[in-house]
Order: structure tokens, then C-alpha cells, then sequence
């Protein structure tokens, strides 16, 4: 039935993260990756001052990142209608937007958490930190991973 050395697909095999990472469009990051390299930029809770800087910024750099010859996709906490909604005034809308509430892929990037006081409840809760990373053939070539908020991120040079 298959030919010599080929196995049909395993059903109980995991896809890998890249594979299950899906654009609003329904392209995987590993598809996209295989296209063109890719600046995934995980942002951080997409309602923080945090997250409309990160913005601001990114689309500064759109231009930028697209004659540096990569494609842009968002990765986000939240769901797609509250990321095409935060992306809207900062014209990404259209931007590859990848959904990732369980946070693999931030974790498949190596991006870590930081601890954040809670001023009524007093615990700590975390909150994961932001950063990017260049695929290139389901492959990091480069990462921008900062240690606290508020680090600036120079997605441009991350490219050259």
C-alpha cells in the first residue's frame, strides 16, 4: 500500500508547535517561515502600555522589515478579534496574527516571565515577557530576548 521506506501519518504524533501556529489566514508559522524569513514578535498583554509602544514601534519598522526582505507576524495572547481590534490604529490589521493563549510558542522561543506585584492582593502572578525571533525554514536564526519590560527592541538590526 505505501512504498518502500514511507510510513503513513502517525495520528498519535504531536505536530509540532510551529506546525499548530496558525495566521488568521490559516498559513502556519512553519509555512511562512519556509516562504520567507519571518520576524514573530510576541507581544505582551495585548491591553498594556507595554503592547501600544511595541506597536507604535513596529509599525515605524514595517517598511524597514519588509525591504530587509522578511514578513511580519504578531504573536498574541488574546483571541483574534481583540488582536485585529488592538492592531487596527496602528495599520497591522493585516499583519499575520497568530493566537497563542497557552504560550508555546513564547516558550518555544525561550522568552521567559517576570514576576509582577499584584497592589491589592499582594502576589506575585507572572506575566510573560515580550520579545522576537527571525524564522527562517522552521528555524530561529536570531532572537531579541529582553529581561524585563521596557527594553527596547531593535527588530531592523535583528534582520541584517
Amino acid at each position: 500500500m505505501f512504498r518502500e521506506g514511507l510510513r503513513p501519518p502517525d495520528p498519535f504524533r504531536e505536530q509540532p508547535v510551529l506546525e499548530r501556529a496558525h495566521s488568521q489566514d490559516g498559513m502556519s508559522l512553519q509555512s511562512l517561515s519556509e516562504l520567507s524569513p519571518v520576524l514573530a514578535v510576541c507581544l505582551p498583554a495585548l491591553s498594556s502600555k507595554a503592547c501600544g509602544r511595541m506597536l507604535t514601534d513596529l509599525s515605524s519598522a514595517r517598511s524597514a522589515i519588509e525591504t530587509a526582505g522578511a514578513r511580519l507576524a504578531l504573536v498574541h495572547m488574546g483571541d483574534d478579534a481583540e488582536a485585529a481590534a488592538a492592531f487596527a490604529p496602528h495599520d497591522l490589521q493585516y499583519v499575520a496574527r497568530v493566537s497563542d493563549p497557552a504560550c508555546e510558542l513564547y516558550r518555544l522561543f525561550e522568552l521567559g516571565e517576570a514576576a509582577k506585584r499584584r497592589w491589592l492582593v499582594r502576589r506575585a502572578e507572572p506575566q510573560q515577557l515580550p520579545g522576537a525571533v527571525v524564522l527562517s525554514d522552521g528555524e530561529v536564526r536570531a532572537a531579541i530576548r529582553p529581561e524585563a519590560f521596557g527594553e527596547a527592541l531593535d527588530y531592523v538590526s535583528l534582520l541584517s
